[in-house]
């Protein structure tokens, strides 16, 4: 039943109840006007509340179709950098044949550019590349898949990056896998 029809319902039943109190009572004039007064403010109030309650599910219909479409959308940006990436590797990929030193130094800085661009890209949404290469290991941020012992680098410094990870902000997406100088048997 719509908000309107609810309201004609209302005020059809308010009426008729008046109707009858007025017959059944024989109420004097000055108490009908008191009553058909008090009886059409409480119409009124139902009326506002029935609009206000149907204002409130407005309100919540937009706003979950707002965030629907927030959540649908919120890479629309990102993924359009990521395509003109994606664009140009296939632009780089596509080359049929690479004969002199020429085009290999041509196809070599084309990629530079490509990385270039998807580093710019990847840093305007706060993504961070993790290449840690001689830091301290830390376990919040890397991953060590081997230890190494070298004696003229620091204990728990990092030796090599196999893989670098990445960072939104401050929250990892993926850690950087790592091998860790360990001297003398000491734990990371």
């Amino acid at each position: 039943m719509s908000i309107k029809d609810k309201i004609i319902k209302s005020r059809e039943q308010a009426e008729g109840q008046i109707g009858d109190k007025v017959e059944g009572d024989n109420l004097k004039n000055s108490e009908y006007d008191k009553l058909e007064e008090l009886q059409d403010q409480i119409l009124k109030l139902k009326e506002s509340l029935l609009r206000q309650a149907a204002d409130n599910e407005n309100i919540i219909k937009r706003s979950q179709r707002q965030m629907q479409e927030t959540k649908d959308y919120a890479i629309a940006s990102f993924a359009e950098d990521m395509v003109e990436v994606f664009e140009n590797f296939h632009r780089a990929s596509s080359v049929e044949s690479i004969s002199d030193e020429g085009s290999i130094s041509n196809m070599k800085e084309g990629l530079e550019m490509i990385k270039k661009m998807m580093g710019d890209s990847l840093a305007k949404y706060g993504i961070e590349r993790i290449f840690p290469l001689n830091e301290e290991f830390s376990h919040e941020y890397h991953q060590a898949i081997k230890q190494v012992s070298d004696n003229s680098k620091p204990n728990n410094s990092i030796l090599e990056v196999v893989q670098a990870g990445y960072k939104i902000k401050n929250r990892l997406i993926k850690p950087a896998i790592v091998c860790v100088n360990v001297i003398n048997g000491s734990n990371t």
